[in-house]
């Protein structure tokens, strides 16, 4: 499935900040998923605070997530393709 060639890496996975920008990249390893990622895929956080999200696609594979968060607390990084969460989805994020 599409969503098992989707991987997230990156320390914006697992601990963010409500003082700046947060960042992690996703990784298409299928060259006909690559060209069309941003129109299936959904990045979501939950938890306590607002959270304002950015994805651009570098066209070579990559996509960039750049995230703010408006308040400290746990949340989850909820990133799906198609509707289906890709591997390691939800994330546990900690935000000082």
């Amino acid at each position: 499935m599409a969503m098992d060639l989707i991987y997230a890496t990156g320390r914006g996975l697992k601990q963010g900040s409500s003082f700046g920008q947060n960042t992690f990249k996703l990784f298409v390893d299928n060259p006909d998923v690559e060209k069309s990622v941003c129109l299936h895929l959904d990045v979501e956080i939950e938890g306590p605070g607002k959270s304002q999200i950015v994805t651009q696609n570098f066209g070579n594979g990559t996509v960039g997530v750049n995230y703010r968060v408006a308040k400290a607390g746990n949340y989850l990084i909820h990133v799906k393709y198609q509707g289906n969460h890709i591997e390691g989805s939800p994330f546990h994020l900690k935000v000082n």
